[in-house]
Protein backbone atom coordinates (compact mmCIF):
# COMPACT_ATOMS: atom_id res chain seq x y z
CA UNK A 1 0.00 0.00 0.00
CA UNK A 2 2.81 2.42 0.88
CA UNK A 3 4.55 1.57 -2.39
CA UNK A 4 1.45 2.42 -4.47
CA UNK A 5 0.77 5.61 -2.53
CA UNK A 6 4.37 6.83 -2.94
CA UNK A 7 4.31 6.24 -6.70
CA UNK A 8 0.89 7.90 -7.08
CA UNK A 9 1.74 11.05 -5.13
CA UNK A 10 5.08 11.54 -6.88
CA UNK A 11 3.59 10.85 -10.32
CA UNK A 12 0.83 13.47 -9.98
CA UNK A 13 3.33 16.25 -10.59
CA UNK A 14 3.96 14.92 -14.10
CA UNK A 15 0.30 14.29 -14.99
CA UNK A 16 -1.18 17.27 -16.86
CA UNK A 17 -4.71 16.05 -16.12
CA UNK A 18 -4.31 17.29 -12.56
CA UNK A 19 -4.52 21.09 -12.13
CA UNK A 20 -2.59 20.94 -8.86
CA UNK A 21 0.48 18.93 -7.97
CA UNK A 22 0.50 16.65 -4.95
CA UNK A 23 4.13 17.66 -4.34
CA UNK A 24 5.59 20.89 -5.72
CA UNK A 25 8.97 21.06 -7.44
CA UNK A 26 10.59 22.98 -4.56
CA UNK A 27 9.39 20.33 -2.16
CA UNK A 28 10.77 17.60 -4.39
CA UNK A 29 14.18 19.28 -4.45
CA UNK A 30 14.16 19.38 -0.66
CA UNK A 31 13.09 15.73 -0.44
CA UNK A 32 15.87 14.62 -2.80
CA UNK A 33 18.45 16.49 -0.73
CA UNK A 34 17.09 14.95 2.46
CA UNK A 35 17.29 11.47 0.95
CA UNK A 36 20.96 11.98 0.14
CA UNK A 37 21.60 13.04 3.74
CA UNK A 38 20.55 9.54 4.86
CA UNK A 39 24.02 8.32 3.85
CA UNK A 40 24.88 9.17 7.46
CA UNK A 41 21.80 7.53 8.99
CA UNK A 42 22.99 5.30 11.87
CA UNK A 43 19.76 3.31 12.33
CA UNK A 44 19.64 0.43 9.83
CA UNK A 45 15.81 0.10 9.46
CA UNK A 46 15.51 3.84 8.77
CA UNK A 47 18.40 3.73 6.31
CA UNK A 48 16.78 0.79 4.53
CA UNK A 49 13.42 2.55 4.15
CA UNK A 50 15.18 5.69 2.93
CA UNK A 51 17.12 3.63 0.36
CA UNK A 52 13.89 2.02 -0.89
CA UNK A 53 12.22 5.44 -1.16
CA UNK A 54 15.27 6.81 -2.95
CA UNK A 55 14.91 4.04 -5.52
CA UNK A 56 11.23 4.87 -6.09
CA UNK A 57 11.97 8.57 -6.57
CA UNK A 58 14.91 7.76 -8.86
CA UNK A 59 12.62 5.71 -11.08
CA UNK A 60 10.78 8.93 -11.99
CA UNK A 61 13.51 11.54 -11.68
CA UNK A 62 16.79 10.00 -12.89
CA UNK A 63 18.46 11.26 -14.96
CA UNK A 64 16.53 14.38 -16.01
CA UNK A 65 15.26 15.75 -12.71
CA UNK A 66 17.94 14.27 -10.44
CA UNK A 67 21.23 14.11 -12.38
CA UNK A 68 23.25 14.54 -9.17
CA UNK A 69 22.15 11.24 -7.64
CA UNK A 70 24.43 8.68 -9.29
CA UNK A 71 27.57 10.88 -9.23
CA UNK A 72 26.96 11.54 -5.53
CA UNK A 73 26.54 7.84 -4.80
CA UNK A 74 29.63 6.87 -6.80
CA UNK A 75 31.66 9.49 -4.96
CA UNK A 76 30.43 8.20 -1.61
CA UNK A 77 31.14 4.53 -2.34
CA UNK A 78 34.68 5.31 -3.50
CA UNK A 79 35.64 7.52 -0.57
CA UNK A 80 37.00 6.32 2.73
CA UNK A 81 36.63 8.81 5.59
CA UNK A 82 38.21 7.62 8.86
CA UNK A 83 36.21 10.21 10.80
CA UNK A 84 32.89 8.93 9.43
CA UNK A 85 33.86 5.26 9.51
CA UNK A 86 32.26 2.67 7.24
CA UNK A 87 28.75 4.09 7.49
CA UNK A 88 28.53 6.47 4.47
CA UNK A 89 30.08 3.92 2.11
CA UNK A 90 27.76 1.17 3.30
CA UNK A 91 24.69 3.41 3.05
CA UNK A 92 25.71 4.61 -0.41
CA UNK A 93 25.98 1.00 -1.61
CA UNK A 94 22.58 0.26 -0.08
CA UNK A 95 20.99 3.23 -1.87
CA UNK A 96 22.79 2.40 -5.12
CA UNK A 97 21.43 -1.16 -4.97
CA UNK A 98 17.83 0.04 -4.64
CA UNK A 99 18.26 2.77 -7.27
CA UNK A 100 19.66 0.34 -9.86
CA UNK A 101 16.97 -2.19 -8.93
CA UNK A 102 14.26 0.42 -9.56
CA UNK A 103 15.77 1.74 -12.79
CA UNK A 104 16.24 -1.77 -14.18
CA UNK A 105 12.46 -2.31 -13.98
CA UNK A 106 11.65 0.46 -16.48
CA UNK A 107 10.47 -0.90 -19.83
CA UNK A 108 10.03 2.02 -22.25
CA UNK A 109 12.60 1.97 -25.04
CA UNK A 110 13.95 5.44 -24.23
CA UNK A 111 14.34 4.52 -20.55
CA UNK A 112 16.08 1.27 -21.49
CA UNK A 113 18.61 3.17 -23.62
CA UNK A 114 19.35 5.53 -20.73
CA UNK A 115 19.78 2.59 -18.35
CA UNK A 116 22.07 0.77 -20.83
CA UNK A 117 24.34 3.81 -21.12
CA UNK A 118 24.27 4.36 -17.36
CA UNK A 119 25.31 0.80 -16.52
CA UNK A 120 28.10 0.80 -19.11
CA UNK A 121 29.60 3.78 -17.26
CA UNK A 122 28.77 2.50 -13.77
CA UNK A 123 30.04 -1.08 -14.03
CA UNK A 124 33.82 -0.43 -13.85
CA UNK A 125 33.44 1.59 -10.65
CA UNK A 126 31.26 -1.00 -8.91
CA UNK A 127 33.55 -3.84 -10.00
CA UNK A 128 36.46 -2.04 -8.37
CA UNK A 129 34.44 -1.69 -5.16
CA UNK A 130 33.48 -5.38 -5.24
CA UNK A 131 37.10 -6.44 -5.73
CA UNK A 132 38.31 -4.22 -2.90
CA UNK A 133 35.78 -5.55 -0.40
CA UNK A 134 36.17 -9.15 -1.53
CA UNK A 135 39.92 -8.81 -0.88
CA UNK A 136 39.23 -7.19 2.51
CA UNK A 137 36.91 -10.09 3.36
CA UNK A 138 39.54 -12.71 2.52
CA UNK A 139 42.31 -10.84 4.35
CA UNK A 140 40.19 -10.21 7.44
CA UNK A 141 39.12 -13.83 7.61
CA UNK A 142 42.71 -15.03 7.16
CA UNK A 143 43.75 -12.93 10.18
CA UNK A 144 40.77 -14.05 12.22
CA UNK A 145 39.35 -10.50 12.22
CA UNK A 146 35.71 -11.51 12.05
CA UNK A 147 34.41 -7.96 12.57
CA UNK A 148 36.39 -6.59 9.64
CA UNK A 149 35.43 -9.56 7.48
CA UNK A 150 31.74 -9.19 8.33
CA UNK A 151 31.72 -5.50 7.34
CA UNK A 152 33.55 -6.29 4.10
CA UNK A 153 31.07 -9.08 3.38
CA UNK A 154 28.07 -6.75 3.75
CA UNK A 155 29.58 -4.25 1.33
CA UNK A 156 30.69 -6.91 -1.15
CA UNK A 157 27.18 -8.40 -1.09
CA UNK A 158 25.57 -5.04 -1.93
CA UNK A 159 28.13 -4.40 -4.67
CA UNK A 160 27.54 -7.79 -6.29
CA UNK A 161 23.78 -7.19 -6.30
CA UNK A 162 24.36 -3.95 -8.24
CA UNK A 163 26.70 -5.79 -10.63
CA UNK A 164 24.12 -8.53 -11.21
CA UNK A 165 21.41 -6.03 -12.16
CA UNK A 166 23.84 -4.13 -14.38
CA UNK A 167 24.98 -7.22 -16.29
CA UNK A 168 21.57 -8.92 -16.58
CA UNK A 169 19.43 -5.87 -17.34
CA UNK A 170 21.83 -3.10 -18.37
CA UNK A 171 24.77 -4.27 -20.46
CA UNK A 172 23.61 -4.70 -24.04
CA UNK A 173 26.04 -7.50 -24.95
CA UNK A 174 27.70 -8.89 -21.81
CA UNK A 175 29.81 -11.32 -23.86
CA UNK A 176 31.37 -8.32 -25.64
CA UNK A 177 31.91 -6.26 -22.48
CA UNK A 178 35.38 -6.78 -21.03
CA UNK A 179 34.43 -5.79 -17.49
CA UNK A 180 31.43 -8.12 -17.45
CA UNK A 181 33.41 -11.05 -18.81
CA UNK A 182 36.27 -10.58 -16.32
CA UNK A 183 33.79 -10.55 -13.45
CA UNK A 184 31.91 -13.61 -14.71
CA UNK A 185 35.17 -15.45 -15.40
CA UNK A 186 36.35 -14.95 -11.81
CA UNK A 187 32.96 -15.42 -10.15
CA UNK A 188 33.16 -19.18 -9.59
CA UNK A 189 36.48 -19.04 -7.79
CA UNK A 190 35.52 -15.98 -5.73
CA UNK A 191 32.23 -17.59 -4.72
CA UNK A 192 34.03 -20.79 -3.72
CA UNK A 193 36.37 -18.79 -1.48
CA UNK A 194 33.46 -16.96 0.18
CA UNK A 195 31.57 -20.19 0.84
CA UNK A 196 34.66 -21.78 2.36
CA UNK A 197 35.12 -18.76 4.63
CA UNK A 198 31.48 -18.85 5.68
CA UNK A 199 31.82 -22.40 6.97
CA UNK A 200 34.79 -21.34 9.09
CA UNK A 201 33.61 -18.04 10.52
CA UNK A 202 29.80 -18.29 10.11
CA UNK A 203 29.70 -14.75 8.76
CA UNK A 204 27.11 -14.95 6.05
CA UNK A 205 23.71 -13.44 6.69
CA UNK A 206 22.29 -12.83 3.24
CA UNK A 207 18.87 -11.55 4.18
CA UNK A 208 17.90 -9.30 1.30
CA UNK A 209 18.08 -5.60 2.24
Amino acid sequence: MKDKKTRTIWRLFYNTDFPLSAIGEEEKVAIRAKLLSTLFEPVQPIALQAAVLCGKVARFDVPREWPQLLPALLTAVQQSDPAAGDLPQHRALLVLHHVIKALSSKRLAADRRVFHDMTEELLPYVLHIWEAHHSALVQGAARGAEGQAAVALEKATLAVKVIRKAIVHGIRRPHENQNAMVFLGNLHEQTRVCLRLSTIFHLIDVRRP
